[in-house]
């Protein structure tokens, strides 16, 4: 009898312990499921953090931008005022800028912004010139891929200030398409590549630009490496080193 009484207390004792064991191990669970969520939370608002610090210093660099233009217009509105006008001037003594500044290597000097145009849209773009991107990038809207003489083309618009929505429209060959990972985004941004001829100063090239929305960037187009390597070096300092390219006049025939 004090046998079996001592066998029912031992069981007793053993379910009691299983039971308070069940109770501990999901205690422990939700405790890491709360902490596995804070956790989540918590990356969260770090990538947050992340992608607003990398637009808080975007915009930061366009301000900084946009006072040295400001500067660089007043610098130029003196220099104006105190050189003779043209007509004052004597044809002889007049001497031709040079169509392309050079460094004592012989390579073409940029500033960290410069003048460049493009000959399918027929007029300059005021460009930043970044040694730090690979590829060079053009701002583009309403992008309509479409297939002509079976080729790959696309159709896209370039806002400007008369048409911040989209200006005049413009098609070109598609080269193809890039996968590109923003600083401010996780995931990769699928871009269309296209070759345009560019000239800045006196020098000119083909050179492979993605087409982009950069209406939140001051500059529409960037200039990478893509057209910098080999020929050209960066002078950070300096801004508008090459003069703005105008095209001669087409002779009218009679």
């Amino acid at each position: 009898m004090k046998t079996f009484f001592s066998l029912l207390c031992g069981v007793v004792v053993v379910t009691a312990g299983c039971a308070m064991d069940k109770e501990a191990v999901k205690r422990i669970e939700q405790e890491q499921l709360r902490q596995s969520w804070l956790l989540a939370e918590q990356s969260s608002m770090l990538m947050g953090h992340s992608a607003l610090l990398a637009k808080q210093i975007e915009k930061q660099q366009q301000m900084i931008d946009l006072l040295a233009d400001i500067e660089h217009s007043w610098d130029e509105h003196r220099k104006r005022s105190r050189t003779p006008a043209a007509a004052e001037v004597a044809p002889d003594t007049a001497t031709p800028e040079p169509t392309l500044v050079l460094s004592e290597e012989g390579k073409a000097v940029f500033g960290r912004n410069e003048w460049a145009w493009l000959e399918l849209l027929g007029r300059n773009l005021k460009v930043r010139v970044d040694t730090g991107a690979l590829s060079s990038s053009l701002n583009a809207v309403d992008l309509q891929p479409f297939e002509r003489d079976g080729r790959d083309w696309i159709r896209f618009r370039l806002p400007d200030e008369e048409h911040p929505e989209g200006g005049e429209v413009y098609e070109t060959p598609l080269v193809r398409h890039v996968k590109i990972r923003q600083a401010s985004a996780d995931e990769l941004e699928r871009r269309p590549v296209v070759r345009l001829k560019v000239r800045v100063g006196g020098l000119s090239d083909d050179a492979e630009f993605t087409l982009t929305n950069r209406e939140n960037m001051l500059y529409p187009m960037l200039l990478g490496r893509n057209f910098l390597r080999d020929v050209v070096v960066v002078d950070v300092a300096r801004k508008f080193v090459q003069k703005k390219y105008s095209p001669e006049p087409m002779e009218v025939r009679e």
